[in-house]
């Protein structure tokens, strides 16, 4: 029962922290684009370290359901969808000495949780929730962008397995191969410029508060 409850704290603090964290994310995103805006950007309060928090509260207060039709159900379904993919794939990795899900092909798993997450909010979302051609011909666009991006994130991890030719895509394996690694410059290279390439990617989708 004890170690239940272990459990249960470790997994709502990372929930926590990984909000809050995206918050302060979301919010230096807001920063570098006024910058390149030439603007200001929001409006910071000892150095912005509530900011996130109070945008997440109004976030939450100003999204009032009114069910007219099926759709904000299906809606909220996808966005639960998603937001349970996110975090599930946070279980895997290893926190200090602590593993909470570790089994074989464990980075396999992941990806297969990353290509969820992202292709089903896009495509539920962007092809069923709206009538719009335009909506439907941008999910299309982001849609071709992510399958590119989830290429280019496989190779990364086709580098990662390379480390250790026994790991069977399991992080525990991964972290314990690390210790002996004989190919790291190499295939540190390539991790480097696999890993820009797929962040230049993910920069090229178009953003779903355009549509």
């Amino acid at each position: 029962m004890l170690l239940n409850l272990d459990i249960i704290i470790i997994i709502v603090i990372i929930i926590i922290v990984i909000l809050v964290l995206t918050g302060f994310v979301s919010l230096c995103e807001r920063r570098i684009l006024a910058l390149v805006q030439l603007r200001l950007g929001p409006s910071l309060f000892l150095f912005g370290l509530f900011t996130p928090i109070t945008d997440g509260i109004k976030l939450f207060l100003k999204f009032i359901i009114f069910v007219i039709s099926f759709e904000i159900l299906y809606l909220i379904g996808a966005i639960l969808i998603t937001a349970c993919c996110i975090f599930l794939s946070w279980f895997y990795l290893p926190i200090g000495f602590i593993i909470l899900l570790d089994y074989g092909f464990t980075l396999t798993i992941l990806m297969c949780v990353h290509i969820i997450s992202n292709m089903f909010s896009i495509f539920f979302v962007g092809c069923f929730l709206f009538s719009s051609c335009f909506v439907y011909l941008s999910a299309m666009r982001t849609m071709f962008f992510c399958i590119i991006s989830e290429s280019g994130i496989f190779l990364l991890y086709t580098t990662i397995y390379s480390l250790d030719y026994f790991s069977f895509f399991g992080i525990k394996d991964i972290c314990i191969g690390q210790l002996y690694i004989m190919n790291f410059y190499i295939t540190s290279i390539i991790f480097i410029s696999l890993f820009w390439i797929s962040m230049l990617l993910d920069g090229l989708k178009l953003p779903f508060d355009y549509m």
